[in-house]
């Protein structure tokens, strides 16, 4: 509960982004109890002025990116998602 107050206490995570120059990706688990999706919402609005970046939310997918009820590993969705978007200029 410590980290979950801290980012959504935190305005430095919002301003980091915003100044940062090229394109990004911010991915995460739609079970993550550490990113919400209150923090998605505040990124994915700055994210949505900065061409070719994108916030995606994994529905079925907890924090480190695995699938809910799978190995404790980065799922292949997740690397797909990853890789697309690299894909992509």
């Amino acid at each position: 509960s410590f980290w979950k107050a801290w980012i959504d206490a935190s305005s430095k995570n919002e301003a980091r982004l915003q100044s940062f120059v090229g394109s990004v990706l911010y991915l995460r688990g739609g079970s993550d109890a550490l990113a919400t999706s209150a923090q998605q919402a505040r990124f994915e609005a700055i994210l949505n002025t900065m061409p070719g970046s994108a916030a995606v939310s994994l529905t079925d997918h907890g924090h480190a990116l695995q699938a809910n009820g799978g190995e404790p590993k980065v799922s292949e969705r997740a690397r797909k998602t990853l890789l697309d978007w690299l894909s992509n200029p």
